[in-house]
């Protein structure tokens, strides 16, 4: 599915209008690839962040229908991140707060402000947030971060059979490290870079640390819709695998 059909299916449906009349949601955007412009059919899912004030089982109902609508229709898959109100405004308080919450909160970074303007689907006009200037990003303790990132690719390692779900492993572990990458040059810098390929380029750049690997294997993401399983090598994910822990290992040695 294009990415024009995929926004007005994303805006044009009766769950996001009853979303719309919850008192209780301030805030609906998508996030992600679509509102970069960078949407691949076949690599990319389709990511939304939903602000509420308080929620209840009803509402959670909703939310759930609006996902399971959207990848049926879609084929697509939907990622829902909820939060609420109180918890962001935390999360642009103290340092702790935002790097548990770090996806999130790279969403309201001045430098993501025309892709946050594009993926607005909601929000309740008497919501207002201030969010943290650039600065504040600088300097944070990835420790927690990094500690997260890993356990998450162990997780799925140990879940998965490697051998039958190839194409999905190696996909999941080239986002991680691309996030990675794209984190610490955030903390490094106050700068968010939202071009995975310009974050290659930084991080190479600015580290001196070989991306070679994951640089071929994510060139592979524009075939990725044909791509069948049979041809992404044991090798390939052994390779990715290593390069990601070396790349958290050099993460935390670089940190400041």
């Amino acid at each position: 599915m294009k990415t024009k059909k995929i926004t007005q299916l994303l805006k044009k449906n009766t769950y996001l209008t009853s979303l719309k009349n919850n008192q209780k949601v301030k805030l609906i955007l998508n996030i992600g690839s679509i509102p970069r412009g960078d949407f691949i059919e076949g690599w990319s899912d389709i990511d939304l962040l939903i602000v509420v004030e308080s929620i209840n089982l009803q509402l959670f109902k909703t939310i759930y229908e609006y996902q399971n609508f959207l990848e049926k229709k879609s084929k697509i898959k939907i990622g829902i991140e909820i939060i609420l109100t109180d918890h962001l405004q935390k999360m642009t308080k103290g340092k702790k707060w935002a790097v548990s919450s770090l996806k999130i909160l790279k969403q309201f970074h001045p430098n993501n402000r025309q892709n946050f303007k594009r993926g607005i689907l909601y929000q309740n006009n008497k919501f207002k947030l201030t969010m943290p200037p650039k600065k504040f990003f600088e300097n944070l303790d990835l420790k927690e971060y990094l500690i997260s990132a890993k356990s998450a690719i162990v997780k799925i390692l140990g879940t998965y059979n490697i051998k039958d779900n190839k194409k999905y492993i190696l996909r999941k572990l080239i986002k991680n490290s691309l996030l990675v990458m794209q984190t610490k040059l955030l903390v490094d810098s106050g700068e968010l870079t939202d071009n995975f390929d310009l974050v290659l380029r930084k991080y190479k750049n600015k580290y001196s640390f070989d991306i070679n690997v994951i640089q071929k294997s994510f060139k592979k993401r524009f075939l990725w819709k044909t791509i069948s399983n049979k041809e992404i090598s044991l090798l390939e994910i052994e390779e990715n695998w290593n390069f990601f822990q070396l790349l958290v290992n050099n993460t935390t040695n670089t940190a400041k």
